[in-house]
């Protein structure tokens, strides 16, 4: 057997869980029940839905503010029709969705956009006419509202703007029946004072439906638990806290992005900014809050983030694993192994809870309860390249070669360039006699800059 220098032996570490850092394929012949809705039109794989809108304005309503009220009202109407086709999906079917729900999910799912806005006059009276367009690509829709079914916090989300949005739209309409109402008075103090209210009235709600505009942007950069452009989402969500300073959704989503980037104490800031806008959504932002103390390093304050976010949602197994991070590395061993465990029983196909708990078993010296740990993890989630590599370790430890150079090649195949399980991996093949998948190893490793072991190799006439 030939021998090579000890390599680096490492194990990856438990995996904290950004709550709403905060999910089959189904492949069908998508069909419109009965007649198209009005402005539908379909041709191959995108289905097309359009709406126009004619928005009068005058008084105390400025052509911008009504601008942004119709284009809202336009992009809704034709959501809406939008809505209507995916009603017929089996997926939206099955799901029971209320109205509310099936628009989120239409406006996750599709791209909304202005086609045409023009001014008219009519008499006189001065408006705009806004033509908006859904375009929806049938080819992957399904497989998509499945996905979104599935991440509920982000279902929300989505779901949460549309409300906000309806809400505007409502005030806004408010306001134009007083904005009409006020039109032909003149002369009065309070009349004046009356026609300035409304008139700051819609300029904020203006200002608040575009703010939505730029979060709903920021949502449609989210992809499978994370922002896709995390810094093309701050921009957005950059622009809607600077029209909407009150707008805790946004905050929350900006502390996301910026724990994306690693700027975790941006995140606190932005978690605790959402927190005292919003009480009502605590267990939301105090989870949040705590990961962000997690990976900051604070396990205490982490611990009494996720302990108060779990007395308003005592059974979400994120939180719980957080938590359970968190205890571990403050030397409670039994907790964290307590919140795994919890995590689990709660939701038994949740793989970083299997994983993590793996981790703390084999810490305990508990090598085959871990080793089933990660087995459990990685047949929920097989995209998990710490539970391989894990597993790989184990797998060696216990003498099982082949396992444990499986394992250590489906890592790379996730993760290409890590050194340190590329000369794993070749002192395997070293101990098994292997010389050329060794040296092959070693040479990547050391184009990596780790070449100690490839010129030990070569001394010893093993590789050229």
């Amino acid at each position: 057997m030939r021998t090579s220098p000890p390599g680096p032996a490492r194990f990856h570490y438990p995996l904290s869980i950004p709550l709403c850092f905060c999910l089959g394929t189904l492949l069908a012949a998508l069909l419109v029940a009965g007649p198209a809705p009005p402005g539908w039109c379909g041709q191959g794989a995108v289905k097309t839905f359009t709406s126009t809108l004619r928005q009068p304005f005058g008084g105390s309503q400025s052509p911008d503010d009504a601008r942004t009220a119709a284009i809202t009202r336009a992009k809704r109407m034709a959501l809406e029709q939008a809505g209507t086709y995916m009603e017929s999906l089996s997926v939206v079917r099955d799901a029971a969705l209320d109205q509310e729900e099936i628009l989120a999910v239409t406006a996750g799912v599709s791209k909304v956009e202005v086609l045409e806005e023009r001014k008219y006059l009519e008499g006189d009276q001065f408006g705009l006419e806004i033509t908006a367009r859904v375009t929806v690509d049938t080819t992957v829709l399904e497989e998509r509202v499945a996905k979104l079914l599935e991440d509920r916090a982000h279902l929300e989300e989505l779901q949460a703007a549309q409300v906000r949005e309806k809400e505007l739209l409502a005030r806004v309409e408010a306001l134009e029946q007083e904005n009409e109402s006020l039109a032909d008075k003149v002369g009065s103090v309070r009349t004046q004072a009356g026609k300035e209210t409304v008139q700051h009235g819609f300029r904020t709600a203006s200002m608040q439906l575009t703010a939505v505009d730029h979060f709903q942007a920021a949502l449609r950069l989210w992809r499978d638990g994370s922002f896709s452009d995390p810094r093309q989402a701050l921009e957005a969500l950059d622009r809607a806290l600077f029209l909407d300073p009150e707008y805790a959704e946004a905050f929350n989503n900006r502390g996301i992005a910026h724990g994306q980037l690693g700027r975790f104490r941006n995140a606190v800031a932005d978690f605790t900014a959402a927190l005292r806008l919003d009480p009502g959504r605590s267990g939301v932002y105090l989870a949040n809050l705590g990961y962000a103390h997690l990976r900051l390093g604070d396990h205490e304050q982490a611990v009494a983030d996720c302990t108060q976010a779990l007395r308003t949602s005592p059974d979400n197994p994120m939180t719980l694993c957080n938590r359970g991070l968190a205890l571990w590395e403050l030397g409670q061993v039994e907790a964290a192994l307590k919140d795994f465990d919890s995590a689990i029983r709660i939701r038994p196909d949740y793989a970083q809870a299997w994983f993590n708990r793996g981790f703390v078993l084999d810490r305990l010296g508990q090598t085959r309860k871990a080793l089933a740990d990660y087995t459990r993890s990685l047949s929920l989630n097989d995209r998990l390249p710490q539970a391989w590599f894990n597993h790989g370790m184990l797998s060696l430890r216990l003498g099982n070669l082949d396992v444990a150079v499986s394992d250590f090649s489906t890592y790379l195949d996730l993760v290409p360039d890590d050194v340190d399980a590329l000369l794993m991996r070749g002192r395997i093949f070293a101990s098994q006699g292997y010389d050329r998948q060794m040296c092959v190893d070693y040479a990547a490793a050391c184009r990596l800059g780790f070449c100690k072991n490839l010129h030990h190799a070569r001394t010893e006439g093993a590789c050229r």
